[in-house]
């Protein structure tokens, strides 16, 4: 027998104790996934198609672990040295090459050459396949007792599978040849739930489940049947292997009740529930409903939304609608955005997404209106409320338009504020053509009209200095409006208690101010109702902000609150403005018990008056006799001729 030979018996021993390897790592990964899959079935109602990928994952875990896949030539050679002593510890030699080998290798070589070939060795893992037989023996025999006791049916169910009994589910009782129910609940598929059973006539399962009643009896039966309270009945079907156990299947779409039917026999009323797919609730957290995006504030609006669905949402987008222009010329154009952070089948989200105006292609004036849509496992479609955004229109608000009503004000000033924006505007634009002393100058000198356009704004709430400026003033607008809701002054003291600073501790102005009840209030000289004072005093607000940065040397800031309180300063004149809905002259109504009294004594009636020549009597007595005379021609009567002879007479 040549080295050849003994090679290639080395290499069959190898392949043949790697596949028993192989096989012994199996049979206990076998018996522990077949035990672990009852379990799960018993506890969660699991398939037990999970037996497959866990024998492969358990297995793949043993092999690595274990290493048997790296038998090779040498750890065979090994093996049958410590086997065979007439080998003589040379096995190996039968690996190397005949033109590296040695005379003395060379003769040893072909001393074991004959050996080799009738030598019947044991296989190293002969012990592990028997440890692992015995191991899955015993693995079938433990998981064949757990899924015929079950006694880890009473462990709580995964609240995914598990459906709760009805509140207040009276116990059932059955009718006689009824031993017992298997009731399977297939959920549908939106709902993403497994399979279960239960063992109630009472059924409480999801919209669109289709049910299947394994009714067991007892004695002789003909026909086994259910009754639904839409009149529709369903007759069970006896098994072909056993004929005592009946089966039928219904699919449930509404609530409603059941009774079961044997012979004659009927049984009490069992409850149908059905648990219906909610749809989406979208909840928009920000923006609010109605935005304006006032100038100088972020064109990108930040969308934040709650989404939740009982069974999971699949899509959910942004419908938004651009509205450009006004009258007739208005425009609409429609688009779809999505969610960036949308997550497909979840139950409870939050989706974020920022709505760049700018990049929608919103110019000034125009209005974005939009919802959220989300769709569910099940196809059913929510909307949110539609909600505003408005970009501020700078050219409609520099206009003078309807500015010569509403608060009687000099009109100028409201000019006033108008030239101040567009000179910030000029400012801006030749910021490079001037030098910064030049530009410092200018900015110090706006900052002036703005001061003394506020003073001017500030006479209309009574204030005769620069002491209240923009929302300091609140304090002895909030004292007025506590003796207007009371009703009367003093009463009581704690609205005037302030917390006094260590450094007013010695003011008695502060001090007096503190403890006394003033009825001076610059404020309350003025004719404006509450509501308007606050708006003007906002006004002022805006008016001190822009200042303030006109003061220190930076327009570029101060433009968006020059641009508010102009806006303010239109909307406060356009608050007194009514509106009369064009109709056509109407009546006043009579009242129902003067109608038909008038006096017509001086109501004269039109009347006409004819005057008729009535006819002789001869031209009478001519007609009739005429009329005689044609009918003695046609009858020859000449008795009627007489008789006219003697009328004419």
């Amino acid at each position: 027998m040549s080295s050849v030979n003994g090679n290639n018996i080395i290499s069959q021993l190898r392949n043949r104790w790697q596949i028993q390897a192989l096989i012994a790592r199996s049979l206990p990964a076998l018996g522990a996934a077949t035990l672990l899959t009852t379990i799960l079935h018993t506890v969660y109602g699991t398939s037990f198609t999970w037996i497959i990928p866990i024998t492969l994952i358990l297995i793949l875990i043993g092999v690595l672990a274990s290493g048997s896949w790296k038998f090779n030539e040498k750890d065979v050679a090994r093996n049958l040295d410590e086997q065979f002593p007439e080998l003589q510890a040379s096995t190996s030699l039968l690996l190397k090459e005949n033109e590296k080998l040695g005379l003395l290798e060379r003769l040893q070589l072909n001393r074991i050459t004959s050996v080799i070939q009738d030598v019947q060795p044991t296989s190293p893992v002969i012990s592990n396949l028997k440890s692992g037989s015995i191991l899955l023996a015993c693995s079938l025999i433990l998981a064949l007792l757990i899924w015929k006791f079950e006694p880890f049916a009473g462990l709580t169910k995964s609240p995914v599978n598990e459906i709760s009994p009805v509140d207040g589910m009276k116990e059932e009782k059955l009718i006689p040849h009824v031993t017992g129910l298997t009731l399977a609940i297939d959920p549908p598929a939106y709902t993403a739930k497994t399979k279960r059973e239960q063992t109630r006539f009472n059924i409480r399962a999801e919209e669109g489940s289709k049910l299947t009643w394994n009714i067991y009896t007892k004695g002789r039966i003909d026909k086994v049947e259910l009754l639904f309270n839409d009149s529709t009945s369903i007759s069970l079907q006896a098994d072909a292997r056993n004929s005592q156990t009946f089966t039928g299947s219904r699919q449930i779409n509404k609530n409603g009740f059941y009774q079961l039917r044997i012979g004659n026999t009927v049984s009490e009323l069992y409850q149908l529930e059905i648990i219906q797919d909610q749809r989406p609730v979208i909840t928009v957290q920000t923006p609010k409903p109605s935005l304006l995006v006032e100038f100088g504030q972020s064109q990108i609006v930040p969308l934040n939304a709650g989404l939740t669905d009982d069974y999971g949402t699949v899509a959910a987008s942004i419908i938004a609608t651009i509205a450009s222009g006004s009258g007739e010329a208005v425009k609409f154009k429609e688009q779809k955005l999505s969610f960036r952070n949308f997550n497909s089948g979840s139950k409870d989200q939050k989706l974020t997404q920022d709505l760049n105006l700018k990049a929608l292609g919103l110019q000034p004036g125009d209005e974005l209106y939009y919802y959220i849509v989300a769709t569910d496992n099940n196809k059913q479609e929510s909307r949110s409320d539609i909600h505003t955004i408005r970009l501020e229109d700078t050219a409609a608000l520099m206009s003078m338009d309807g500015m010569m009503s509403g608060v009687d004000v000099k009109p100028e000033f409201f000019r006033s504020q108008r030239q101040i924006i567009i000179e910030t505007e000029l400012l801006l634009k030749g910021r490079d053509t001037m030098t910064k002393e030049l530009f410092n100058a200018r900015c110090n000198d706006l900052g002036i009209d703005q001061k003394l356009l506020r003073l001017r704004y500030g006479k209309f709430l009574g204030e005769e200095s620069e002491t209240n400026i923009g929302e300091d003033g609140n304090t002895g607008d909030d004292h007025n409006d506590e003796h207007v809701k009371g009703g009367e002054h003093h009463e009581d003291k704690d609205g005037h208690e302030e917390e006094v600073s260590i450094e007013d501790f010695n003011n008695a102005d502060k001090l007096i101010e503190r403890y006394s009840h003033k009825h001076d209030i610059a404020e309350d000289a003025t004719f404006f109702d509450p509501e308007t004072k606050k708006e003007l005093r906002a006004t002022l607000a805006e008016m001190w902000k822009s200042e303030l940065r006109l003061r220190t040397y930076v327009p570029a800031e101060a433009l968006p609150f020059e641009y508010k309180a102009l806006r303010l300063l239109k909307e406060l004149q356009q608050k007194s403005r009514e509106y009369v809905a064009k109709t056509t002259t109407k009546t006043t109504p009579l009242k129902p018990e003067k109608r038909l009294t008038g006096e017509l004594d001086k109501i004269v009636e039109v009347s006409s008056k004819e005057t008729f020549k009535s006819t002789s009597d001869r031209a009478l007595k001519l007609r009739s006799a005429i009329s005689l005379i044609n009918s003695i021609r046609i009858n020859n009567d000449q008795s009627v001729l007489t008789s006219t002879q003697v009328e004419l007479v």
